[in-house]
Parts: C-alpha cells; structure tokens; sequence
C-alpha cells in the first residue's frame, strides 16, 4: 500500500518537474531576460544514443528551437565524459598551480 502511494507521488513529482522544466525552457526562447544557459553539455550511454541526440539537436537548432547564442553545445559518450573529467581535473589543477604560483611571485616567496 505504501509502496503504491510512493510511486504515485513520485511519477507526480517527475511529471510536475518535465512541465516546469519545459515551460522554463519556453520562456528561454522568447524571453531575452530569463535566464538561460551559455553551456550545454548531454551525456550518453553510448554512442548509438550519442547520435540520436546529435540528430535531435540538429533538428531543433534548424528549426530555431534551440538558443543560437549557446557558447558551447557538446554531446558525449560515457568514455568520452571520462577522459573530459580527467582533462578538466588536470586543467582544474593546473589553473590552482598558476593561480598560487603567481600569487607567490607577487608576494616574494
């Protein structure tokens, strides 16, 4: 009976949560002021998924369902969200080093 009652509210949940994120996503094409996002990056299980998200895309940005001032649109596999992880580990890192490596130098360390 409780088991029932959760899985109810949840797909209430999931469903009010598509409806929100849909009209906010309305109100980002026709509103300059609303805030939107500069980065967009889709993740997929494989690349067969990959592709059909790149079809999709496509389609919506030949249509102009899509912002065309979006800086960075990218759709990636798991294996290729991985190595992006690692490379932004390792600029992430890199950046820190030569924030504090500057910040030292100013100092006179």
């Amino acid at each position: 009976m409780m088991n029932d009652q959760y899985k109810k509210m949840k797909n209430l949940f999931l469903r009010q949560s598509y409806i929100d994120a849909w009209e906010d996503y309305q109100r980002s094409l026709r509103k300059k002021s609303f805030a939107q996002w500069d980065y967009i990056v889709l993740t997929a299980s494989n690349e067969e998924q990959a592709n059909a998200f790149r079809l999709h895309i496509g389609r919506r940005k030949k249509f102009f369902h899509v912002r065309q001032n979006i800086w960075f649109f990218q759709i990636l596999t798991e294996k290729e969200l991985a190595l992006a992880e690692q490379l932004y580990r390792y600029f992430a890192n890199y950046q820190k080093q030569k924030i504090l490596l500057e910040i030292f130098i100013k100092r006179g360390f």
